[in-house]
């Protein structure tokens, strides 16, 4: 990633502070005094700099943050950054995950992958976020990405997960801070369809995303919320859940429904799906259908070099098949990362996940980098 980002000249500045800060302290983004502090840092000023130089004017100087539809009028008004691609490739939608990208220390690394994203020239992209707040919850930094992806005519698939399914199921151990992680499933369960206070602030959490999903609709984007990321359910908590979710989205805004069963992973969980909704799948192997919406390794951690993998840690040629086999059947394939996550896998398994704010976000190295971009690309690796 390029850290210089200073121009030269001070008008330039001025709208790439906005642009860095995200619009979100844009009243303070062309200040004398930010311009004077950032230039105390010389050329290497990076960007999560800019974003604590800007935070710390706007709070004292009593600014507020503005408006989520102040900083979509905004992104429509500035162009692209800078268009890697001479002409967009037309095939198989690819992706990758980035559920812990609302987090702030996170974003370096989430604004590398947006970029690993454009530079695989794929027409077709896809995207995912868990938006509980188990990473924090970042609408703006999310304008920014789809603002980015939809760029030039490419065609975004996004996904957000609306509850977080993995921590759930550790509910006793949990440090992750999402929606009802420390409750059991057995319990979420019944509380989802007689509990007033969580069915409101269920439906609370997707009223929040609205703003998100009306500007990716705005930039053509295909959207599908899931209930909840690899679901702890049984068949009729989840069509409450859905039931819940469909009253809050406006039928004005093309939205589209999938489920993330985990079947196998706590006792009472079950995978039926209402008649006409798909299933994701998560798997690094074959073993799916036409009937799903989308597949990920998602658990199934990849490593570069490959000389680091073994065990339960796969190497990226070893997911070819299934990214493969996705494309066959025209369902789009989300490459995931535990590293990228922050977590920590030994051949033996996962370590047991820390909160995320404690967690180190990885950032690929360039190699890595572009062995990713060829992975998406359908391309033999390096």
């Amino acid at each position: 990633m390029n850290h210089n980002i200073l121009p030269k000249k001070k008008s330039s500045m001025c709208m790439l502070m906005v642009m860095l800060t995200l619009l979100i302290f844009s009243s303070v983004a062309c200040d004398e005094e930010l311009l004077a502090a950032l230039e105390k840092y010389g050329p290497n000023v990076t960007i999560a700099e800019v974003r604590a130089i800007a935070e710390e004017i706007a709070t004292r100087k009593g600014i507020t943050a503005t408006s989520l539809e102040q900083q979509v009028q905004a992104l429509d008004k500035m162009g692209s950054e800078s268009e890697p691609c001479p002409a967009l490739v037309q095939g198989p939608t690819r992706g990758l995950a980035c559920l812990h990208c609302n987090e702030r220390s996170a974003q370096g690394q989430a604004r590398v992958l947006t970029a690993i994203l454009r530079e695989s020239c794929l027409s077709d992209l896809a995207i995912n976020y868990l938006v509980d707040g188990s990473f924090g919850y970042d609408p703006a930094f999310m304008l920014e990405q789809i603002h980015l992806l939809t760029s030039q005519g490419r065609r975004l698939h996004l996904y957000f997960y609306i509850t977080n399914g993995p921590s759930q199921r550790r509910w006793a151990t949990t440090p992750v801070k999402g929606f009802m992680t420390n409750t059991a499933p057995e319990s979420f369960r019944s509380r989802i369809k007689n509990d007033e206070g969580v069915r409101s602030a269920y439906q609370a959490l997707v009223s929040r995303l609205m703003p998100v999903l009306a500007y990716a609709a705005s930039r053509n984007a295909e959207i599908t919320l899931v209930p909840m990321l690899e679901d702890n359910l049984d068949n009729s908590s989840f069509d409450e859940m859905l039931a819940l979710a469909k009253e809050v989205v406006p039928v004005s805004l093309k939205v589209n429904f999938g489920r993330n069963p985990c079947p196998r992973c706590y006792p009472g969980n079950q995978d039926g799906t209402p008649e006409g909704m798909l299933s994701e799948v998560h798997t690094a192997n074959t073993d799916f259908t036409s009937m799903n919406f989308l597949v990920s390794n998602d658990g199934i951690d990849f490593a570069w070099p490959s000389s680091e993998a073994g065990g339960v840690v796969l190497t990226l040629d070893q997911l070819i098949p299934a990214r493969d086999k996705a494309a066959d059947l025209n369902i789009p394939f989300i490459l995931w990362s535990g590293k990228r996550q922050g977590l920590v896998f030994k051949p033996s398994g996962a370590d047991a996940p820390l909160a995320s704010t404690d967690r180190s976000y990885g950032m690929p190295s360039m190699q890595e980098r572009r062995a990713i971009v060829r992975f998406l690309q359908g391309l033999p690796l390096e």
